[in-house]
Formats: C-alpha cells, structure tokens, sequence
C-alpha cells in the first residue's frame, strides 16, 4: 500500500511539473480522528491510540512533504470552529462558506 502512495505521489509530482502548476492535498479528518484527539487520555489505551494515531498521520504528512506538495489538514478548521458543522464525514451547509475561505486563505499562504 506504501508504495501505491508513493507511486501516486510521484505522478502528482509529474502533473505539477508538466502543467507548471500547484497542487494541494486537502487532508479531511475521520469522525475516529476527532474522537481520538477528544478523548480524556485516561488510561494507557487511549494514550495509545492517540500516539499512533498521530505517528501516523505525521509520517503521511511528511512523506507528502518531502513531494514538495503544499498540505490543508481541515482538522484545524474544525478545531477553530469548536467541533462544530462537522457530522459523519460532511460539513454542514452552513459551514461551506467559511471552509471555502478557509481553503482559499491557506492556498494562498502556499
């Protein structure tokens, strides 16, 4: 499976390059994601979960870096909006025009 991701790195890689254009990742967070990073870190379980959730997460971050591919993870969106307008992997009609601000102002930041 890593080396599918790879592979589709690389042709993401060879687009961007062939076409003289940007091309970012939009990276969309799981409703698992949300409850682990909300969970109360009670015990060595959920302690667990949230390392190798976040080991995870980074190593596809970094990897998707080193492409010199630009990353929107709309966890921060999300967590800016007090967990609100989110639901079962959707947001909500309300929340579409500032997700698009949101989108625009951190593609323009690069």
């Amino acid at each position: 499976m890593y080396n599918l991701f790879l592979k589709i790195l690389e042709r993401i890689v060879y687009l961007k390059q062939k076409y003289n254009t940007n091309i970012s990742l939009v990276l969309v967070p799981t409703n698992k994601e949300l409850e682990i990073y909300n969970s109360k870190f009670e015990n060595d379980i959920e302690w667990g979960r949230y390392i190798n959730y976040k080991y995870l997460k980074n190593s596809i971050a970094s990897t998707i870096a080193n492409f010199n591919i630009n990353i929107i993870d709309l966890y921060d969106f999300i967590k800016e909006n007090n967990y609100k307008g989110f639901t079962e992997g959707h947001f909500e009609k309300d929340f579409h025009p500032l997700l698009s601000d949101y989108i625009v102002k951190n593609i323009n930041k690069n």
